[in-house]
């Protein structure tokens, strides 16, 4: 314990706990000005009331936990009655209830005085002050000096009124020690308006009574404690700090997508999430056929953050087989072409769509089609030659005669004939395997390599067809498409990005016969590469 003597000659003021008044400060209110501000006003006047040493100023805790046995809210003691109640139950000579109010460039700050003994407000002082924070303060400064003053003048001189002496008079100082730790560590510890440093602390050599402690750490609640130093002993302060928290609500459109805050999985929107540390977040959603959509929000202190995302349906594919090949089609505003395969796959957004083929000597097709998220569409369109350019009936293909479109004899290249009589289709004669004259056409931009199948070239309608690639540098794996040629025409879609062994084999199974597939010497495979442009084509074969 330490003690100093001083010998002062001048008017000195002397107050014993005993002598002091008790004094109630109550959390501002107001309009137009932040909540950070108000709680700053209320803690600037409570230490502006302990530095005169003239008052007990009771804490801010010890007040809210009896308004809440009362069933009071913070925010809910503003009549009069309310004032005077929580102020009787604290044995409270004066309660102080202040607000500020933001007037265009100004504050208006208005202070009032509850006097307990006499159960009304009996004194209120006013300011206007212009300007910023700086300009605010110093008017709660001014206004904190008059309050006093118009307390000691009630109080006629009473037992708070200093005593005053003209004589030597000896004070007597004594001190004490206030330690202060707190969960998380390292916040800024102030005492008495005075950075003392980082928690945990130890400061000795604090004169005895009420002294206002103030802990700061950024993202956590501010916590303001007063605390009564006794001669001697430590007064400790060990406090939890609150994280600074907000919430978030979040809805995705379409609903359901699972939504993840800085990598860890929250749940499916829409959701909401109370109780978030203030801080920023990376924001992931994800939904099925989807993009996957990234973002950065900012939760902040006391708030409520509302947020709408809207996701990116993934492309579906297209293929489209054309006959004949070599067609022209527009579709999203966008010309393609099906080359020399008469096959074409292409990615394209979700939505309806319509789709113009052309071929010149043809007569134009449409189609319209519908793609949903990662959707793949089969399209295949057969084109007729036009009016103008229809063969006449002694044109011939093959050796055969040819009929027009409106009186196509299918089978033609079988080697039947059209028996006009009857009005049927017969075989002519023999048995023999189809031996037709063939005009296979094959065209590429790319590489065109050799498909090998050394075991046979004749099959039957149903049989399987076993595809070995050969390329020094591109054999294996998945490759684009496979389709069944007849002479230039593609008759038969093996499908897309199909898969083949290491040993860049793999088996199709032939098509039935039909009215565009029949017995002929005239058929080619063709498997498209990866790249869409390379090709592996083989040699004749017969199906029948």
């Amino acid at each position: 314990m330490k003690r100093f003597l001083f010998f002062i000659l001048i008017p000195i003021m002397l107050f014993s706990q005993d002598d002091k008044m008790r004094i109630m400060v109550l959390d501002f209110g107001g309009s137009g000005v932040e909540a950070s501000l108000l709680i700053a006003a209320y803690e600037d006047l409570e230490t502006k009331l302990i530095e005169t040493n003239r008052f007990i100023v009771i804490d801010r805790s010890t007040r809210e936990s009896r308004m809440s046995e009362l069933k009071y809210q913070r925010s809910g003691c503003v009549t009069d009655e309310c004032i005077i109640e929580i102020g009787r139950e604290l044995s409270a000579n004066y309660v102080v209830n202040g607000s500020i109010n933001k007037i265009g460039k100004s504050f208006q700050i208005n202070i009032k005085l509850v006097d307990m003994e006499q159960g009304e407000m009996t004194e209120k002082v006013t300011e206007r002050v212009k300007g910023g924070e700086e300009e605010l303060f110093d008017g709660i400064e001014k206004l904190s000096l008059e309050l006093v003053r118009r307390i000691v003048s009630a109080s006629g001189g009473g037992a708070s009124a200093p005593v005053q002496s003209m004589t030597e008079s000896t004070v007597t100082l004594a001190y004490g020690i206030i330690e202060v730790a707190t969960t998380p560590s390292n916040a800024n510890i102030v005492i008495d308006g005075q950075e003392v440093g980082l928690s945990p602390v130890r400061k000795e050599n604090i004169v005895t009574g009420q002294h206002r402690i103030v802990i700061v750490l950024p993202g956590y609640e501010t916590i303001t404690k007063i605390v009564n130093v006794v001669e001697g002993k430590s007064s400790n302060v060990d406090e939890i700090l609150a994280p600074q928290t907000g919430g978030l609500t979040l809805i995705s459109d379409p609903i359901g997508a699972k939504v993840f805050l800085d990598g860890q999985l929250k749940g499916n929107a829409p959701i909401s999430i109370s109780d978030l540390p203030a801080k920023d977040y990376i924001v992931k959603i994800t939904l099925d056929h989807y993009e996957e959509t990234t973002t950065r929000i900012t939760i902040e202190y006391q708030q409520e953050l509302n947020r709408r995302i809207t996701l990116k349906p993934l492309d579906g594919l297209l293929t489209v087989r054309t006959s004949p090949t070599n067609v022209d089609f527009i579709v999203n505003q966008k010309k393609y072409n099906s080359g020399n395969t008469g096959l074409k796959i292409i990615p394209i957004p979700v939505g309806k769509y319509p789709l113009r083929f052309l071929k010149k000597g043809y007569e134009d097709a449409s189609q319209t089609i519908n793609i949903s998220p990662e959707e793949e569409k089969f399209l295949e369109i057969q084109m007729y030659l036009s009016k103008t350019e229809e063969k006449s009936d002694d044109s011939y293909v093959n050796n055969k005669p040819y009929k027009n479109r409106d009186e196509t004899w299918f089978g033609l290249e079988r080697g039947w004939v059209r028996d006009e009589n009857e009005g049927g289709d017969l075989p002519n004669e023999g048995g023999d395997l189809p031996n037709f004259e063939c005009n296979i056409i094959h065209e590429t931009t790319g590489t065109t390599f050799t498909l090998i199948n050394p075991s046979q070239n004749i099959y039957n309608f149903g049989d399987t067809y076993t595809v070995t690639l050969y390329s020094d540098t591109y054999s294996v794996g998945q490759q684009g498409g496979a389709i069944l040629c007849l002479n230039e025409n593609t008759v038969y879609n093996f499908g897309s990005w199909l898969a083949f062994d290491s040993n860049g084999k793999r088996d199709f199974t032939l098509p039935s016969e039909s009215e565009n597939i029949y017995p002929s010497n005239c058929y080619t495979i063709v498997v498209i590469g990866y790249n869409q442009q390379d090709e592996y084509v083989s040699e004749p074969i017969t199906i029948y």
